[in-house]
């Protein structure tokens, strides 16, 4: 990951939900009422002949930010960290095609961050339909194993675990080897195979 220089740890929304602060110092604040131009000038008051001057904030406001519209700016900066950090993470495993169903988890629970909403965190589990030309339940016992999937082979590389195993598979004129986890597809040869999950194995489906 990118070493960069912003606050580091959870940002928070104050009581009023429109200062973004971390546990030792404030980091912001959203404009939420009247806006504009403000300066502080000096008016004169009281009778001619016992006037006094006294100071106030004088300005030109420009609008108006309502204070919902104002939250939910605050919410969305609140967030900004967290969203930043999801990015990176499905950037650099969509480079190296690591990504899978949980990195989009990860990314959606950012997103619910900043809209403050509730998001229930768990891996997707695929339904079989007509789609599916075949299901292959892979196993450690599989490993150093050839399986075929739908006419393709693919060679059990390594580690087999709940949510990902470590396959080798004929593309593009080589092999090639990839840690896939539950979510992710493997293309060759014009066709799809997935990853999925298979009661509590993983398996390979195939797809066109």
């Amino acid at each position: 990951m990118t070493k960069h220089k912003f606050t580091k740890g959870d940002w928070l929304l104050s009581v009023d939900k429109i200062e973004i602060a971390c546990a030792d110092y404030p980091i912001a604040n959203v404009t939420c009422g009247d806006w504009g131009d403000y300066y502080p000038s000096i008016k004169l008051t009281g009778p001619s002949m016992d006037t006094k001057a006294e100071a106030f904030m004088d300005g030109m406001p420009y609008g108006n930010v309502p204070r919902e519209e104002a939250e939910a700016n605050a919410r969305l900066i609140r967030a900004a960290p967290k969203m930043l950090e999801a990015l990176e993470d499905l950037v650099m495993k969509a480079t190296y095609s690591l990504m899978g169903i949980r990195d989009v988890d990860d990314a959606k629970a950012a997103i619910a961050l900043a809209l403050e909403e509730e998001v229930e965190k768990k891996t997707t589990k695929h339904n079989f339909d007509s789609a599916a030309l075949e299901v292959r339940i892979i196993t450690a016992d599989d490993v150093g194993k050839t399986v075929i999937v739908a006419g393709a082979d693919f060679y059990i590389a390594g580690s087999v675990t709940e949510d990902s195993v470590d396959i080798m598979h004929y593309s593009e004129g080589s092999y090639q080897l990839k840690h896939a986890f539950i979510g992710q597809y493997i293309i060759s040869d014009g066709k799809t195979w997935e990853i999925i999950q298979s009661g509590d194995k993983i398996a390979v489906s195939a797809k066109y």
